[in-house]
């Protein structure tokens, strides 16, 4: 509570790995003149609630990994977060196996390049809204949503995907029904490997749209989809696909391909 933080430009890695801390309060800290929060609470293993009401992020273009394998963490309120400078917010969320909720909608990402792990095994995530993210300058997508199991939807038809190159995992054992990436421009994807596995709750999927001339490895990228009755994937462009193992294994239920 006496830190003078006014001149702190960086505090990545600040609590890294203070894995019996139960609370910390960091409702003093000046942050206007921070970069870097990267890693910042990164395996605080039982930390169960964080107050960061007072943070000004306005200046961060770092947020990598910042609440990374925090398990014990069940309500974390970011909604006052100033995003617009953020450049990567790769494995921000990752492995917050308890978090209930998280309120991203207000996040401006206009700058962002990389999603990758940000919300990977959230598992008890119920929702999730990211409507707003502007994803135009994004290159890496891969295991964004992985392991949200209890996520029953997830509305992705506002993402721009023009400049993607990494979709692997992106939905792996995801918990939804349905999902409309009817808008998804992939013709800059290099690597849809596991994309879909295990989603055993999917019962319909429309790639129709999907240019996959630039992709080369689909392994494993509708594995396990128990419940999956009808697949279109009459647009791939399989030229220099170079791995297709198990791409369709485990389809139980698939009628219509």
């Amino acid at each position: 509570s006496s830190f003078d933080t006014s001149n702190v430009k960086y505090m990545s890695s600040m609590f890294h790995n203070c894995i019996n801390v139960t609370e910390i309060n960091v409702s003093s800290f000046n942050t206007a003149k921070v970069k870097n929060m990267g890693d910042m609470f990164n395996y605080c293993n039982k930390l169960e609630s964080l107050d960061l009401s007072s943070f000004d992020t306005s200046n961060v273009t770092i947020m990598g990994y910042m609440f990374f394998h925090c398990p014990a963490l069940k309500n974390l309120d970011i909604s006052n977060f100033k995003t617009s400078k953020v450049t990567t917010f790769v494995g921000m969320f990752a492995e917050d196996e308890n978090l209930l909720s998280v309120d991203v909608s207000g996040f401006d990402t206009s700058n962002t390049a990389n999603f990758g792990m940000m919300f990977y095994q959230c598992k008890r995530l119920a929702s999730l809204n990211v409507n707003n993210f502007v994803t135009s300058k994004v290159t890496n997508m891969s295991e964004m949503f992985s392991g949200c199991s209890s996520l029953a939807s997830i509305d992705v038809s506002s993402f721009d995907t023009s400049n993607v190159k990494d979709m692997s995992n992106m939905f792996k054992r995801c918990g939804f029904e349905a999902i409309d990436v009817s808008n998804f421009n992939t013709s800059n994807v290099t690597n849809m490997q596991q994309m879909f596995y295990g989603c055993q709750k999917l019962k319909s999927l429309d790639l129709s749209n999907f240019n996959t001339h630039c992709v080369t490895n689909i392994c494993n990228m509708f594995n396990l989809c128990f419940t999956l009755t009808s697949l279109d994937i009459s647009s791939f462009d399989t030229t220099n696909l170079t791995n297709m193992n198990w791409t369709f294994s485990n389809l139980n239920k698939l009628k219509t391909l």
